[in-house]
């Protein structure tokens, strides 16, 4: 836990706070669903990159090879629930939350995951 304005970390929230007098604290812990959700993304991830990727070992040189890779990238975000986080399930969204949407960026980032380009998500 962190004090918003002295941005001081303390066992307890409290102290910090009474150190800027105020009584609002943030805190930087993820909740059980979280948890559960950059696990299991983090496993999916593992599970469904080639091997070597994020590192020089792998990369589509030729253009057509990349665009067809991306492509089923796509695809495999899209069966795995993860395209469309923003979206509302009602318009065929995943329904995240908006830290389900920040770990999910991060965890992509974290491994280099790649993200296709708006015109081949169709």
């Amino acid at each position: 836990k962190m004090c918003y304005k002295t941005q001081l970390c303390t066992e307890s929230s409290k102290i910090a706070c009474m150190m800027c007098a105020e009584e609002i604290c943030m805190d930087f812990e993820l909740t059980e669903q979280e948890t559960h959700f950059r696990d299991t993304l983090r496993q999916w991830l593992q599970d469904n990159l080639p091997t070597g990727w994020g590192t020089n070992v792998f990369e589509p040189v030729d253009l057509q090879a990349k665009i067809l890779f991306l492509k089923e990238w796509s695809r495999k975000l899209y069966h795995a629930g993860y395209a469309g986080l923003s979206w509302p399930q009602a318009y065929g969204g995943a329904g995240a939350t908006l830290m389900e949407q920040v770990l999910f960026n991060a965890e992509v980032a974290r491994v280099k995951a790649p993200t296709p380009p708006k015109e081949l998500q169709r």
